[in-house]
């Protein structure tokens, strides 16, 4: 059905192509095309396409019966596929480390296997968009799949910023005492609070989050203990 209008719209084109040759002295008289010159094939063009579409349409009215039971079927597979993903999306917000505050390891296993979860979901959504429009049904939407996909690629961006965070703090503590620059430090800790608070400012959705805002104190919690290491110094 798509391509019947296509199909009709190219012919025009082609027959001009060879009247375009045939006004710079190029003979295609000799080209054939089944049997047929090129240019009588693309002059009957047209009238067998006509007729495969009523052929098509004969065929569509034979078959319709058959059709009309394999969209109940589909609405049917729908239907369970919808719960699937709800309660996929449900799970996924109830228990994806968006609240985590142990291991970054633990956070980045749980974001791969809800990643897993969300590529499968999301090819069988593409796979039923496909034989709604096969069986010329209203093809559905699933706007929580590409939310899913937008949350896992904020919520993984963070806890990259909370492991490289976890791991500037640590060489700092691990730094030998007269080695210890802190006006450099708080420097750098400014830097990474501003970075955090500006991915927070393009992504609002995330500040709701506790991983953010653990962050958001851890960095709070070092720019206190610094100065009193510049005193101590």
């Amino acid at each position: 059905k798509k391509g019947m209008d296509v199909t009709k719209d190219t012919f025009e084109p082609l027959r001009k192509s060879i009247a375009l040759l045939k006004d710079h002295g190029i003979d295609v008289s000799d080209t054939m095309v089944k049997d047929h010159s090129v240019q009588d094939y693309i002059e009957d063009a047209p009238m067998h396409w006509e007729q495969v579409v009523k052929r098509t349409f004969q065929i569509k009215e034979t078959i319709l019966p058959m059709q009309l039971a394999e969209q109940d079927n589909l609405k049917e597979n729908l239907d369970a596929f919808f719960l699937k993903m709800r309660e996929y999306r449900n799970d996924f917000r109830a228990n994806a480390p968006f609240n985590f505050s142990g291991p970054v390891k633990d956070a980045y296993k749980s974001i791969d296997e809800y990643a897993a979860g969300a590529f499968s979901i999301e090819r069988e959504a593409v796979a039923f968009n496909e034989l709604e429009d096969l069986f010329e049904m209203n093809v559905s939407k699933y706007p929580e799949v590409s939310d899913t996909r937008t949350e896992l690629r904020l919520l993984k961006n963070l806890w990259d910023f909370k492991a490289m965070m976890l791991s500037v703090h640590g060489s700092w503590k691990s730094a030998l005492w007269s080695e210890i620059q802190t006006d450099k430090l708080e420097d750098e800790n400014r830097k990474l609070l501003k970075t955090l608070r500006a991915n927070g400012n393009d992504n609002a959705v995330i500040k709701g989050w506790n991983v953010y805002r653990d962050i958001e104190n851890s960095i709070k919690d070092m720019a206190i203990v610094l100065p009193l290491v510049a005193d101590l110094h």
